[in-house]
């Protein structure tokens, strides 16, 4: 196979066509992630990808990478619209605008993602125009790209490819490698799809054969448990108070939200674990000593442990902050803050230009990397605050010292989207990368119990005000990922990369390039 040429697109290239094409293959991407679940069209959409690339020159593809990005972060981050539009006070046009613009600016990273195609494949004259440059180094890079979203300018890791595999039997690699991991494997395998249906003869055959095997080990693994069950299970009550996000931080709401809080909780005093959502409180933690003092008493008389949010200050900075009281001890101070959302990027030339720029809250400064353990009825938990829980290595840090998984947030920020949807599973993925429960209390939905195999046992309804009742076991060890992350998987591939680049690079390797004429 190595020693024959690389078959073409899987149709001729009619540039306006095609390119619209790469756009349409960006759109399909994030039909296969909450709500919609359509796994295959993530598939389809890199295979749509893969042929406008081939057919193209080099210079060519950039352009349909860039259009494959937008149509893909157009579609995957629209939920940005009802945070700007209805919360931030943009017009319908201007927040249209901005969310276009955003999109625009994180397609960026695709272009990258072609350039480095092109750079690390120096001898191949097209952009697909090897079986390294399609096998081995258009898969690593998607890998280096979904990473690079991880932590490029404080990270935006959403609508990971990886994400929508949670309901295929590639999951079962979640524990091994994650969801870069899973993200990559789905990638491989839709490349080897690719080169089977472009190839002929046996060739054909044995790439289908080997693009089976990541499905059928992930169908094994799916079978293994890295982590056991560690006690007795004990029961948790999730309070959704279903705060409106237009009224919530109103001085004349304050007394309101802490009645409806308390009136929701006093059937649940009793049971183990008790949680409140991301500032459900809406006083500063030491205004808000008398009311917490009053719920710990009654925790400690009734067994039970609350863990709440509220925000919190020092005499410099205020930060977002969750606080256990009751059976349990514990402060946390968010680490990982959302840009515009809890602080301003540019602050001097952004602040005041548009209500968007100066939300509740926007002020806030990340609480220490280092933080002491929550304990909530005699278990440590790993806690994240809403936006943290979409990034792996971060609530991977903490897990194997847990014996449950804890995300509170407040989604009314995105209203009736996909937003919302799409949070969720991604706490789904962490409780299936690192083997554990995971529990999820929302202001208004969707709060959620999550088994050890990312499976939704339990959920609320949105946009209600109720209690979610459940129970979880505690876990104990840790899976492949927890202990490694994402390390051994980046560094082999990046090796790989290095040693094809520099032996192509000197000449050493001759790559045969692809004659679409030849018919293959």
């Amino acid at each position: 196979m190595a020693g024959r040429p690389l078959a073409h697109s899987l149709f001729p290239d009619r540039p306006w066509l095609t390119d619209f094409l790469a756009l349409v293959a960006g759109l399909l991407m994030p039909l296969a992630l909450a709500p919609f679940n359509l796994w295959w069209s993530s598939t389809i959409g890199l295979l749509l990808l893969l042929s406008v690339i081939q057919a193209a020159s080099n210079r060519r593809a950039l352009w349909r990478w860039y259009l494959f990005g937008l149509g893909h972060y157009v579609f995957a981050a629209s939920w940005i619209y009802v945070s700007i539009n209805t919360h931030g006070g943009a017009s319908p046009l201007l927040a249209g605008l901005l969310v276009f613009l955003f999109a625009a600016g994180l397609a960026l990273l695709f272009l990258l993602n072609g350039l480095a195609l092109q750079f690390v494949t120096p001898a191949d004259t097209r952009p697909l125009g090897s079986w390294f440059a399609l096998l081995g180094a258009f898969p690593a890079l998607w890998l280096f790209r979904e990473w690079t979203t991880t932590w490029l300018l404080t990270g935006f890791p959403w609508a990971l490819s990886g994400y929508g595999h949670l309901v295929t039997p590639l999951s079962g690699w979640a524990p091994v490698v994650g969801v870069l991991g899973v993200g990559y494997l789905s990638t491989l395998l839709a490349a080897l799809v690719f080169a089977g249906l472009t190839s002929r003869g046996r060739t054909r055959w044995l790439l289908l054969f080997v693009a089976s095997l990541p499905v059928l080990t992930g169908f094994a693994l799916s079978r293994v448990s890295f982590t056991q069950a560690d006690g007795p299970a004990v029961s948790v009550s999730l309070v959704q108070g279903n705060i409106a996000q237009e009224t919530k931080w109103r001085r004349s709401s304050v007394q309101p939200i802490l009645n409806r809080y308390t009136e929701l909780t006093a059937s649940e005093w009793g049971r183990d674990i008790l949680v409140w959502p991301e500032a459900a409180v809406t006083l500063f933690h030491d205004s808000a000593e008398p009311f917490l003092a009053a719920l710990d008493q009654r925790g400690q008389n009734a067994g039970s442990a609350l863990l709440l949010g509220l925000p919190s200050r020092d005499e410099q900075s205020y930060f977002n902050s969750a606080v256990v009281v009751g059976d349990g001890s514990g402060f946390y101070q968010k680490r990982h803050l959302v840009p515009f959302g809890e602080y301003v990027p540019l602050e001097s030339v952004l602040r005041g230009v548009i209500k968007f720029f100066d939300l509740p809250m926007s002020r806030n400064r990340p609480g220490p990397d280092e933080q002491v353990a929550l304990i909530l009825r005699g278990l440590p938990v790993t806690l994240s605050i809403c936006y943290e829980v979409v990034f792996p290595d971060l609530v991977r840090q903490g897990a194997a010292d847990s014996a449950l998984l804890i995300t509170i947030s407040n989604d009314t920020w995105f209203g009736r989207s996909i937003g919302p949807h799409q949070h969720l599973q991604m706490a789904q993925m962490r409780a299936l990368e690192n083997g554990r429960y995971l529990i999820r209390a929302t202001n208004n939905g969707l709060t959620a119990v999550i088994d050890p195999g990312g499976r939704v046992v339990k959920q609320l309804p949105q946009f209600e005000a109720a209690v979610l009742r459940g129970e979880v076991t505690p876990y104990a060890g840790a899976t492949p990922y927890t202990m490694a992350g994402d390390m051994p998987l980046l560094l082999g591939l990046g090796l790989l990369l290095l040693i094809h680049r520099f032996r192509t690079g000197s000449g050493i390797v001759p790559v045969r390039r692809s004659d679409p004429s030849n018919g293959e």
